[in-house]
């Protein structure tokens, strides 16, 4: 059964997707070649300028003349399905579907010879290097491998109904689309092993690139196109049209064109081959069956096998056209020495030939200068003018992407009169064109002159009105106001702005030089131009953050304090952002013999053990998240006897918490006196009383506390 009584017909009307009126490229039929019955498969050979067509229902090959489009013809075997010719050695190759047979075609003298293959060959291709042949017998699920010297034969095993295959001369990969079981074969033209890959669902066309090692393989039932790695055999998917029937690459553009036989949009999508990302271009032609590409001029050719015509697709610009050639066109190839496409109509029994027609040279803007500013609002844009253009198409934006236009024109001479705003930037292009189609865009941009007004008060952007925790180098940035020529930015303690900095720029932002830490300040920003001075934006207030601390007051012991007990409470005023102070004690000045250093949040009671009758130098300084701030002046002290632990105090709270008895020893042991107290007196109270009692004299005594008869504490005192 034919191909075409498979699918069922979808006929839908779809959108022509046109980015300007004009037409584009206007290829013209040229010739038209009579055939066989049903015209099924087409090649070429650009070497002899020969063109080869299996007559799928006469059993023959059409021979056509590429100079003078007359035509012989060549017996093959039963129903001819595909084509391929290996222009190195002049050899054609034609697989017969019904017969189970290759005819290899003599092109220099027209003499056959047959080689049985496997059931239903379906596809077969050429490798050029090495003189082989691949046949992709559908109905044994094979490939057969034909040494093109000899036409002895290999067979290779492959999955299920092997319906496409494609060759990269450059690696000798083979590469077999099996349309039962969804994957694909890749065959090593040395050794002929094989590796299987998983596609999409019902492969059934696939194309090389050799440029970049990448394979492409259309998979019919489910929408996609599956890109393959030659070099790691990983895999992508890309989603195409509905039902992809044909796909064909620019190996120079690195591009890649999908033609999707029933979908409703997107019927020929275009794959980038670097990102796989893609764009869609729509027609409003049914049934795309075939493509072909003309790497020299880009242009991409779709036989449209239900409507009867070739849409031609620029692929610069993917601007399209349409030709009309015979009933059901479904086969196209491309000779790009010659520039001429060959359309095989299968009902009409006929070849359309197309001649190609190359666009013409781009142009040369000449007026406004590029980047030119002052520009009049109602200006001429020219350009060089191209001999061979029949007209220009001509775009103004305010984009550079030229997403949206102000201007989309198509003049016929080589300049343009516009009436444009005041004081806004432009970009214009223009490329020419002529009945081959369009150049490429030529590009440049200009500003027209600011409307005879002052500008409009700027928006304030940063800091927000209320900012806090603002870095102290703040940066200040608002929106343009239209036809500013530069801006004042003021900045002030106050919102009087009497004591203001006055700064102007011709930026939408500025810099600060460092702020204090901490402090509020109000900025308003205007804009001048040549007629004058705009208002003012909105007030905005922002606060800087805290910075490094600054350094702590020392408050207690005051300085050159004596008597001062051995653990004492180390005091300073709190510093505004600081979260921790480090105390630092030595008893040098120098605060190197020895340094001790600790870090607090709040002053407290010095946790060590200091010595007696000893000065002490001390200093404190503050930090925060943002850093340390500067030392303190520092402070000394020159302790007592007082307040020598034995081992750590058993309280707690602010008294003892216990009542009990102070008992005073000699250094020989005698006791010498008892000082009661009750549990709300503290530690320190308790000693300075027994060290106050006139029943004992001068020297070192030993304490203890005790809690009845038990000890809680004890030390040694001195009594001077």
């Amino acid at each position: 059964m034919h191909p075409l009584s498979i699918r069922t017909t979808l006929l839908s009307v779809f959108l022509l997707l046109v980015l300007f009126t004009t037409n584009i490229p206007a290829d013209a039929v040229v010739a038209t070649a009579t055939t066989g019955t049903e015209p099924q498969a087409i090649a070429l050979d650009s070497v002899t300028n020969k063109i080869y067509v299996a007559n799928y229902g006469s059993g023959n090959v059409s021979i056509i003349d590429g100079t003078t489009t007359t035509t012989t013809s060549v017996r093959s075997g039963s129903n001819p399905f595909a084509l391929a010719v290996n222009p190195v050695t002049d050899m054609v190759y034609v697989a017969n579907s019904g017969g189970g047979t290759v005819t290899a075609i003599n092109g220099a003298t027209g003499g056959t010879s047959v080689v049985g293959v496997g059931s239903i060959p379906f596809a077969l291709a050429v490798n050029t290097v090495t003189n082989k042949i691949y046949v992709a017998n559908y109905g044994s699920g094979t490939v057969t491998v034909i040494d093109g010297a000899t036409d002895t034969t290999t067979t290779v095993n492959t999955g299920v109904h092997p319906y496409a295959l494609a060759v990269n001369p450059a690696t000798n990969m083979v590469y077999v689309a099996n349309a039962g079981s969804d994957s694909v074969t890749v065959i090593n033209g040395a050794t002929n092993a094989t590796t299987g890959i998983a596609v999409g669902t019902s492969p059934e066309a696939i194309a090389v690139d050799p440029a970049t090692n990448m394979i492409y393989v259309a998979n019919y039932g489910s929408g996609t196109v599956t890109v393959i790695s030659g070099a790691t055999r990983a895999t992508t998917s890309v989603s195409v049209g509905q039902y992809p029937q044909a796909l064909a690459v620019n190996p120079v553009t690195d591009k890649i064109y999908v033609a999707a036989y029933g979908s409703s949009t997107n019927i020929i999508t275009i794959i980038n081959g670097a990102t796989n990302a893609t764009t869609a271009v729509s027609t409003v032609w049914a049934g795309p069956w075939a493509l072909a590409v003309n790497g020299a001029t880009d242009k991409i050719y779709i036989a449209n096998s239900e409507s009867g015509n070739v849409t031609v697709l620029d692929g610069t610009t993917n601007l399209t056209d349409t030709l009309g050639v015979g009933s059901t066109p479904q086969a196209i190839a491309v000779n790009s020495l010659t520039d001429k496409i060959y359309v095989a109509n299968y009902k009409s029994n006929t070849v359309s030939v197309i001649e190609g027609i190359a666009a013409p040279a781009a142009v040369t803007l000449t007026a406004p200068a590029d980047n030119a500013a002052g520009v009049s609002a109602n200006v001429t844009l020219k350009w060089s003018a191209v001999p061979a253009a029949t007209g220009y198409v001509v775009q103004v934006s305010t984009t550079a992407t030229f997403g949206t236009t102000t201007t989309n024109a198509a003049p016929v001479a080589d300049s343009l009169a516009v009436s444009l705003g005041m004081g806004t930037k432009y970009y214009w292009r223009v490329a020419s064109s002529d009945s081959g189609g369009e150049s490429p865009w030529v590009g440049d941009s200009f500003t027209t002159a600011l409307p005879p007004i002052a500008p409009s008060a700027p928006t304030i952007i940063a800091p927000s009105n209320g900012a806090t925790n603002v870095p102290l180098n703040a940066v200040l940035t608002w929106n343009s106001a239209k036809g500013a020529a530069s801006y004042l930015v003021q900045i002030s303690t106050g919102t009087s702005f009497t004591s203001a900095i006055d700064t102007a720029v011709t930026d939408t932002a500025w810099e600060t030089a460092a702020l204090p830490t901490s402090t509020g300040y109000f900025w308003r920003v205007n804009a001048t131009n040549a007629w004058g001075t705009g208002p003012w934006s909105t007030v905005a207030g922002f606060t800087t953050q805290p910075g490094i601390p600054g350094a702590p007051l020392l408050a207690g012991p005051a300085n050159a304090a004596v008597n001062i007990p051995m653990n004492p409470v180390l005091q300073w005023n709190p510093v505004a952002g600081a979260s921790s102070y480090e105390v630092q004690l030595a008893t040098s000045s120098s605060f190197t013999l020895p340094p001790s250093d600790t870090v607090v949040t709040v002053p407290q009671r010095y946790a060590g053990v200091l010595s007696s009758f000893t000065t002490y130098f001390w200093r404190v300084d503050a930090i925060n998240s943002y850093g340390t701030g500067a030392w303190s002046t520092a402070f000394s002290f020159t302790t007592n006897g007082i307040g020598v632990l034995g081992r750590a105090l058993r309280i707690k709270g602010p008294g003892l918490g216990y009542s009990g008895t102070l008992a005073i020893y000699s250094l020989s042991g005698r006791q010498v006196a008892k000082v009661p107290f009750t549990a709300s007196a503290t530690r320190e109270e308790v000693l300075d009383v027994a060290g106050k009692l006139s029943a004992r004299g001068k020297g070192l005594y030993r304490y203890r506390f005790l809690d009845e008869r038990t000890v809680m504490d004890e030390g040694s005192l001195v009594v001077r």
